[in-house]
């Protein structure tokens, strides 16, 4: 009996064994197949929680976009054509033009859809969009440019006809003209063909001093005044000059006068120009031959003339130093 039993135990064990490793095996496929269940699951959820998150942020720009539409149909609804210069006008932009540059006669009648794109021209593209976000109507055009953009082409054409280009508003030449312009778009306002830059150019330059130097058309003279809006070089300014008439301050037109107190600096100190103007000398300060504005030498020749009281009290006038009035007049009194 015992043999048998020992037998039987030992069979009993080996089945045992191979039942368990079987058991074993089973159990293990099953548990790694639950874990990875279980990781796919946990994988699943984190990006259904993140989703939630972004449905959530979503939500929230929903509703704050529903709040602002809401708020900008209302908003939408207070802004007219009557308005919409104050509306403009309030947000604090730069303007390229003040409302003053765009007054004038007749400019009452200028829309004021019209206005505020003069007013602010350098950013119109905004003012276009804000009249068509608020159904604004308008009869400007959104490809409107003012002179001081026109190409070169059409610059030289406009200074070629000149004197059929000027706008003229009841003798307002150079400002206070754009009520009229708004509705005579065939005519310049001249000071924004003053600022375009290709006046710079030497084509530009060469018509304007020949416009000058013809002086067929009484137009013609407001080309002095493009050196008040744009820097030129000096002989440039000399050529100008050049094309001024051999006349006295009285028979001077107001451009030509400006233009010579714009740059006496430089045509004083040229000898053409104070011999060609000399003999129009005048102690009235307000006279663009003005005895002051020339050099000493002509001072002294001038005084020369004049009682000596009369030249002390006029060289007392003279914005110089002492010492230099003491020398004009010591000069002034040499062989008397």
């Amino acid at each position: 009996m015992e043999y048998y039993d020992d037998d039987y135990d030992t069979e009993r064990e080996e089945w045992e064994d191979e039942i368990l490793d079987i058991l074993t095996s089973v159990v293990d496929s099953k548990c790694i197949d639950v874990h990875n269940k279980n990781t796919s699951l946990q994988k699943i959820m984190e990006n259904y929680k993140e989703e939630i998150k972004v449905l959530k942020r979503d939500t929230k720009v929903l509703e704050s976009e529903n709040k602002f539409t809401k708020g900008m149909e209302q908003f939408r609804g207070r802004v007219n054509k009557d308005n919409i210069f104050n509306v403009i006008s309030g947000l604090g932009m730069l303007k390229t033009n003040g409302e003053r540059y765009v007054g004038g006669m007749n400019s009452e009648k200028m829309p004021s859809t019209t206005k505020l794109i003069l007013m602010y021209y350098n950013d119109r593209k905004f003012i276009f969009d804000m009249f068509d976000l608020f159904d604004i109507k308008y009869t400007i055009s959104k490809d409107f440019l003012l002179p001081r953009d026109y190409d070169k082409e059409l610059v030289m054409n406009i200074l070629k006809n000149i004197d059929s280009q000027i706008l003229y508003t009841n003798g307002c030449v150079l400002e206070d003209n754009f009520g009229f312009w708004s509705l005579k778009t065939d005519k310049i306002p001249l000071q924004e063909l003053f600022l375009n830059p290709f006046m710079q150019d030497m084509g530009c330059f060469e018509i304007i001093q020949s416009r000058l130097a013809n002086d067929k058309y009484s137009s013609y003279h407001y080309l002095y005044d493009i050196t008040g809006y744009q820097e030129f070089k000096v002989e440039n300014i000399l050529e100008l000059a050049e094309c001024i008439p051999k006349a006295k301050h009285s028979n001077l037109n107001k451009s030509q006068k400006q233009f010579i107190e714009r740059h006496k600096d430089i045509l004083f100190n040229q000898r053409i120009f104070c011999e060609k103007y000399k003999e129009f000398m005048d102690d009235n300060h307000y006279n663009s031959f003005a005895v002051n504005n020339f050099p000493i030498g002509y001072q002294i020749k001038f005084l020369k003339n004049l009682s000596f009281n009369t030249a002390v009290e006029l060289v007392n006038k003279f914005k110089i130093d002492d010492n230099q009035k003491k020398y004009i007049l010591s000069e002034v009194v040499k062989d008397v």
